[in-house]
C-alpha cells in the first residue's frame, strides 16, 4: 500500500473496492470491507494515509434482500475511528435474492 501511494505521490482521491466476496460465504458479515477499514487506519496512523482528507472510500456489499444493510455496515464509533463518515448507501437489486449495495464513505482526517 505505500508502495503505490509512493506511486501516485500521496494518498489517494479514491479507493473503489469490489472484491470477490465469495457469495456462498455468509453475507451476515463484511470482513473485507472491515479489513480495508483497519488498513486505512492502520496506514494513517504509521503516517501513511491511503486517502486524503475528503477523499472517498466505495466498497460494495452483497446481501440477501431479506438482510438490512445497517446490520453489515461499520457502526459510527468504528468509522470515527477510522476517520471516515459514510456518505451514502444505494441499493442495487441483482436477482430476486440478492441485492448489490454501493457505499461511500468520505476521509474526514
Amino acid at each position: 500500500r505505500v508502495e503505490a501511494c509512493k506511486a501516485i505521490g500521496g494518498p489517494f482521491d479514491v479507493i473503489v473496492a469490489d472484491p470477490p466476496y465469495g457469495l456462498r460465504e455468509s453475507l451476515s458479515s463484511n470482513p473485507l470491507q472491515d479489513l480495508l477499514l483497519v488498513m486505512i487506519a492502520a496506514d494513517r496512523d504509521a503516517g501513511n494515509p491511503l486517502l486524503k482528507v475528503g477523499g472517498r472510500l466505495v466498497v460494495f456489499v452483497p446481501l440477501s434482500k431479506d438482510d438490512d444493510i445497517r446490520a453489515v455496515l461499520p457502526h459510527n464509533d468504528m468509522l470515527e475511528e477510522v476517520g471516515l463518515r459514510q456518505e451514502v448507501a444505494q441499493r442495487q437489486q441483482l436477482n430476486d435474492g440478492l441485492d448489490r449495495w454501493l457505499v461511500a464513505y468520505e476521509c474526514v482526517r
